[in-house]
């Protein structure tokens, strides 16, 4: 049973608001410690200890895999659209078009929160946090369900068997920005929070949910802001969809927690290298019987000589020789980062042979297409989640008409009480794409097809810019219909019905407008006056090859009337085209 806000208001207290901060925070220090070490990395932030144990912070001298890595990983992902899927509850064709509306609400709910821009950040988000959040919340103003991502390094959430309990989220801000953001509870004249950062705390669970403003105490506590706290009753649903990378242990772990040792390993060799170069080049000078040792280096240096000394001369120092592992080395350690990573050279456009197809080439990114097909997949499970809560939300918050980003055939607008109804499942796949860039992808849509191993509409689903396959599939039948009819009409339409049409289309009239009204106009002309020395037939009487279609006779006026059969009305073609005349 949901419960209400007053319920709420007495449960949660400012101590147990504070209490629940502490605790989530202690318990997770170990995820955000792995976490704040993929974000130096991403930044290039690569400490050095030098042998005095100071650290030495600088620029990466090698590619930086984990930035490199996850913003490629996060265009791939975007790189197949997925398709949703809602089931009829009968076998019947009502139900199949009811679901397939569920499908376009869900679909609908997704464009209006510009839901292609949040895949990017949630596979960023799993591929370096090992785990991601958006939630679903109902916004004053809003027709639809608003969906917006929760960033990960925030977050301290519940999680048993996979399965997400709550989230309270903790997020440090300026006292400055929690004036703006919060401009009635007067931050600005308030002394004890001057100068201070600022926690915005949400806390979010299927019974209750809050947003509320906290700082540190000086005496080493923690203070809530009175009168900041909001809450509101989620109604038994918890508005927040959560995906998590698979871990042994259970814990978060992100896909480059594991290489950092050997990616600085791989830093600092590179930079050795670097470093015997400028000594190749730069190596000190030593000189034995020179005159003027003050002569700067140079090309116009003159150094003088004395000639009592045996080996007299100006000469650089020779450094020791390099090695040849280190090289070796190096690509050792960078197989072992792109095996750990799953980040394939083949990526670059590294291969091992000389000469290569492009289908070997990309028999060769073999496990970066299962990473990436692995994120797809939970993010297709992030979007069930998301699409339940969505659905859940629009049926019992936001009950009224509102219009489709999609029509489904001739519908364009839903109310959610009549088309939802208490039915909130959804599938979403991402098909024949999934794990594949986009050529790959149209190449194995296209060879499934051409096998006959799917429906042309199963093979518009997996096209990106293809937004509603039933109705593109009703689109390409009209048309296909209306070249069988153009070509019928112009193979047996007089040259005046021709000209007309040429007339109407130019008018701006599509092709079936266009043959309607000549339809139109020829049945408003009138019927052809008989041939001389023929008696003109009573109105309403039938026409003489029909009166009497079976060639009987009556006799006389007393003979049984034989029932007259009625021809069937002409086609519509032979009412629209008049024969060709000889």
């Amino acid at each position: 049973m949901a419960t209400s806000a007053k319920d709420i208001r007495a449960r949660i207290s400012e101590a147990d608001i504070s209490g629940m901060r502490g605790i989530r925070i202690n318990t997770m220090q170990d995820w955000k410690h792995r976490l704040q070490n993929v974000d130096a990395l991403y930044r290039g932030d690569w400490a050095e200890v030098m042998p005095d144990e100071t650290q030495l912070i600088e620029n990466p001298h090698v590619m930086n895999m984990v930035q490199v890595g996850i913003d490629d990983i996060a265009r791939l992902v975007t790189e197949a659209i997925p398709s949703v899927i809602c089931a009829p509850d009968q076998q019947n064709p009502s139900a199949e078009t009811a679901a397939e509306l569920r499908a376009h609400i869900a679909d609908t709910y997704w464009d209006v929160n510009a839901g292609e821009s949040l895949v990017p950040r949630v596979a960023m988000d799993l591929a370096g946090a090992g785990c991601a959040f958006v939630a679903s919340t109902v916004q004053d103003g809003e027709d639809y369900p608003c969906f917006h991502r929760i960033d990960p390094r925030f977050c301290y959430p519940d999680v048993v068997n996979g399965q997400l309990l709550d989230l309270l989220v903790v997020e440090e801000i300026n006292w400055r920005k929690a004036a703006a953001l919060f401009p009635d509870l007067g931050l600005d004249t308030d002394p004890t929070i001057k100068d201070k950062v600022v926690e915005i705390i949400h806390y979010y669970s299927k019974d209750e949910c809050f947003q509320a403003l906290g700082y540190a105490a000086q005496d080493g506590g923690y203070n809530v802001v009175i009168g900041s706290i909001k809450r509101w009753d989620p109604k038994g649903v918890l508005p927040v969809a959560f995906a998590q990378l698979d871990s042994f242990d259970g814990a978060f772990r992100g896909m480059f927690d594991q290489i950092t040792g050997s990616l600085q390993t791989k830093n600092r060799l590179v930079k050795m290298v670097l470093e015997y170069m400028d000594e190749l080049v730069y190596a000190p000078m030593e000189s034995v019987g020179v005159l003027n040792p003050d002569e700067p280096p140079g090309p116009g240096a003159h150094y003088r000589l004395d000639p009592a000394v045996q080996g007299a001369g100006v000469r650089r120092v020779q450094p020791a020789g390099s090695s040849p592992e280190v090289f070796d080395l190096l690509e050792f350690l960078d197989r072992e980062q792109r095996a750990g990573a799953g980040y394939p050279a083949a990526r670059q456009g590294e291969i091992s042979q000389s000469i290569a197809s492009a289908s070997f080439v990309a028999s060769t990114q073999g496990q970066l297409t299962t990473t990436i097909k692995n994120i797809q997949r939970l993010i297709a499970l992030l979007r069930v989640k998301l699409n339940h809560i969505a659905f859940f939300q629009d049926e019992m918050m936001l009950d009224f008409e509102k219009p489709l980003t999609v029509s489904i055939g001739t519908r364009k607008t839903y109310t959610p009480s009549k088309n939802i109804k208490g039915r909130y499942r959804s599938k979403v796949i991402y098909g024949a794409g999934a794990g594949l860039d986009r050529m790959q992808a149209d190449v194995r849509v296209s060879n499934l097809l051409a096998a006959g191993l799917i429906s042309h509409e199963d093979g518009m689903r997996q096209i990106d810019f293809i937004s509603s396959p039933s109705d593109t599939a009703r689109q390409i039948t009209l048309e296909q219909t209306q070249n069988i009819m153009l070509q019928k009409f112009l193979a047996e339409a007089q040259q005046a019905d021709v000209i007309q049409l040429v007339i109407l289309q130019s008018q701006g009239l599509s092709l079936t407008q266009a043959l309607e009204q000549l339809q139109q106009q020829a049945q408003q002309q009138p019927a052809p006056a008989p041939a001389e020395g023929q008696p003109m037939a009573p109105e309403g009487a039938a026409p003489p090859e029909q009166a009497n279609p079976q060639g009987q006779e009556i006799a006389g006026g007393n003979a049984a009337v034989q029932p007259i059969a009625t021809a069937p009305p002409p086609p519509i073609e032979e009412v629209m085209l008049r024969p060709r005349v000889g």
